[in-house]
């Protein structure tokens, strides 16, 4: 629960990423993640103690992958991105 994978399109095959800059998020499960031109944006999530309620952006155009920003939001119990 706390790797990180891509699809390389022209292989058809998913790569696990092993190296990033900055802190990752806490191990979870039940988030939401979504593509934002070259970020990518996980939002919420719980583990076995803690339902989370915060946002972390990875910029996925950096060479290893950065992590920009990781804030708190308020979002409601169920998710940011549901509608």
């Amino acid at each position: 629960m706390d790797d990180l994978h891509r699809l390389d399109t022209s292989s058809n095959r998913w790569e696990e990423i092993t190296t990033t800059k900055g802190v990752g998020p806490e191990r979870r499960s039940g988030h939401q993640a979504q593509a934002v031109q070259t970020r990518l944006v996980v939002a919420g999530g719980k583990n076995s103690t803690t339902e989370f309620r915060d946002i972390h952006v990875l910029d996925t155009a950096a060479d290893p992958p950065v992590r920009v920003f990781a804030g708190c939001c308020c979002a409601p119990a169920g998710g940011i991105f549901e509608s």
